[in-house]
């Protein structure tokens, strides 16, 4: 079909020519490995396009990578959906003929053909309807990640699948955002505070409580390519770097790895227990670090730490300090752990390995924010489901001196970062919260790295459920054989 995409969006007088109705936004991230994924999904979109449609008839489409409109120094630009609603405006006013923005994760893979197929059937109106199209997902109960909000009632996005804005919904939601700073703030549901959950925050902001847009699920918008659905979005799994056989290439990754695991005596109990029983056994350096020492586990208390209920900036930054002073040059990652954090140390191997090859500095985790919807704020990696750092990111994070003892050690970190320009890197597979807290269809395609907190679940079922069999191959006596 070389003519596939004159049927894509448009009306039945084909002009030569003509430019594309569709613009794409990868919400990419810098560094080699991101930036990698990124530019796979760029360069299939553009292969695919140059194969059906010939250069006479229909220009490209514009592929944009997100990281390359980063405005602020540290900030990964657009990982929320806000501030790319601009950008696609400004695209929409320079190009009348633009009919659709498509919004893809840099592992969402776009089949141009099934996509054609799908324009065709549902016939959609983008010029004269508000329409927010994506693979659906909900809550099955009310979740912290959504702050105990519309349990089970709203649909949001999966963003990995994809998300497609007709271009009247673009002009419209642009315009409101122009506007939100002059409404009172009881009639506001924009997040301008903490930013946890994009798609959500979003799909909320649209939803309106039912007097606004709500998400339609398109079938062939797929978290996995299937033949039965005509998937024109599909989420590629290349988010880790070695496979499950490759055990010894993890443990050489494992090997210049350092996970510390804050606790308190108050826990060692309970939930150093738990750790011991799962996955602490296939870690061979790992440090217990409390404000007590203990022998039978071993713990350790390090220099200048001050045990505080919550925040643990003290703590946090003695573990950095301790990494940099006293473990030797060739362990390359710090992995920072709660006690009450459940992993995948084989997964864990594989995901550090996409970065053993990069030459700046790696911050690493699930990525929250506070006020980064509107580009005023900041990005950091929650502590619950592990804070990732390189060599050369500890080094620059641990010359930043803690507000207080308490403060919030991780949003201290992503403060810390953005002064320095060290980049937030967001992993789609480690989690601040329990499965529970998240679908069920969400997590069947991440492959989980981590979840958090030991509240109302069983933690040692959880790593069973979840991490046990890809960590099988590693054994259990990881130390005595490195």
């Amino acid at each position: 079909m070389p003519l596939l995409l004159l049927l894509l969006f448009t009306s039945p007088f084909a002009l030569a020519n003509k430019p594309a109705p569709i613009v794409f936004i990868i919400q990419s991230q810098p560094g080699s490995f991101h930036s990698q994924l990124a530019e796979k999904s760029q360069n299939s979109i553009l292969a695919q396009w140059t194969q059906h449609v010939p250069s006479h008839v229909m220009t490209p489409p514009r592929v944009i990578l997100t990281h390359t409109l980063d405005q602020q120094e540290g900030a990964t630009f657009g990982w929320t959906i806000f501030p790319l609603v601009e950008v696609l405006a400004a695209e929409m006013v320079a190009e009348e003929t633009l009919e659709w923005g498509a919004v893809l994760a840099e592992n969402t893979e776009l089949d141009l053909a099934n996509l054609n197929q799908a324009v065709e059937k549902y016939k959609f109106r983008a010029k004269e309807d508000s329409l927010f199209l994506g693979r659906s997902l909900k809550d099955s109960s009310s979740t912290i990640v959504h702050h105990f909000a519309e349990s089970g009632s709203l649909a949001f996005p999966d963003p990995e699948a994809g998300i497609f804005l007709s271009r009247k919904l673009v002009m419209e939601l642009h315009e409101e955002l122009q506007a939100l700073d002059s409404l009172p703030v009881s009639q506001k549901l924009f997040p301008g505070d903490f930013n946890i959950d994009s798609a959500y925050e979003f799909a909320r902001f649209l939803y309106k409580g039912g007097e606004g847009v709500a998400l339609k699920n398109i079938n062939e918008i797929c978290a996995k390519k299937s033949e039965k659905f005509k998937c024109f979005t599909s989420t590629r799994q290349d988010t880790a770097c070695l496979k499950s056989s490759q055990t010894a290439e993890m443990r050489a990754v494992l090997g210049r790895s350092l996970l510390a695991v804050k606790t308190c005596s108050k826990y060692h109990k309970d939930r150093l227990d738990v750790v011991q029983k799962t996955w602490g056994p296939r870690v061979p350096h790992i440090d217990f670090v409390s404000d007590q020492e203990d022998s039978t586990i071993p713990t350790m208390v390090l220099p200048y730490t001050v045990n505080t209920e919550s925040g643990h900036c003290n703590k946090s930054l003695a573990i950095l300090e301790q990494f940099l002073t006293k473990q030797p040059l060739e362990r390359d990652f710090l992995v920072i752990v709660d006690d009450d954090t459940v992993l995948s140390v084989a997964r864990l191997a594989s995901l550090l390995s996409c970065y053993t090859a990069e030459e700046g500095p790696v911050l690493l985790g699930q990525r929250y924010g506070y006020m980064a919807a509107n580009g005023k704020g900041y990005n950091y990696i929650t502590g619950g489901g592990g804070i990732v750092m390189n060599r050369a990111a500890a080094k620059s994070l641990a010359a930043c001196p803690c507000p207080s003892e308490d403060s919030p050690d991780d949003m201290h970190l992503g403060m810390c970062a953005r002064r320095l320009g060290i980049p937030v890197l967001h992993s789609g597979r480690m989690f601040q919260a329990r499965p529970p807290d998240y679908p069920k269809a969400f997590l069947a395609f991440r492959k989980p790295v981590s979840f958090h907190k030991h509240w109302e679940i069983d933690p040692i079922k959880v790593y069973k459920d979840y991490f046990e069999a890809a960590d099988a191959k590693l054994g259990n006596a990881l130390k005595d054989e490195l």
